[in-house]
């Protein structure tokens, strides 16, 4: 029997700040060159390079925690420190210090207000083992 998580423990947190997360993305790659020779029998050949960790999330605008209020410090151009909890408390996690690249504010009569946020990390991050 195999084990999958629902995403409803899914949380973003900003230092000690729960976002109140709607969900998130985040694309873990590596950047590669061309390390081709003529040994590779005229085969192209890559070779990775540096890691990158990079992706969106969606919170709720709540008044009493404003993604760009001291506490969250989510604004273009901030590094605050993300953990992306897959599952919260205790669980696995992706987290590290994010170069925070935008903010889109969506508003809807029914659903409220949300903003997504887009980042891409600023140094190493910690993936689950």
């Amino acid at each position: 029997m195999s084990t999958a998580l629902s995403g409803i423990n899914a949380n973003v947190f900003s230092g000690a700040v729960d976002l109140d997360a709607s969900g998130w993305t985040a694309d873990y790659e590596v950047a590669t060159f061309d390390s081709t020779t003529t040994a590779d029998l005229g085969w192209h050949d890559e070779t990775a390079s540096t890691q990158k960790i990079s992706g969106s999330f969606d919170i709720f605008y709540n008044p009493a925690k404003k993604p760009t209020g001291s506490s969250a410090g989510i604004k273009p151009g901030s590094t605050p420190n993300l953990v992306l909890w897959v599952a919260n408390p205790g669980g696995d996690n992706y987290a590290g210090k994010a170069l925070i690249q935008k903010l889109s504010i969506k508003t809807k009569t029914a659903e409220g207000i949300t903003v997504t946020c887009t980042f891409i990390n600023k140094g190493p991050w910690t993936v689950p083992t």
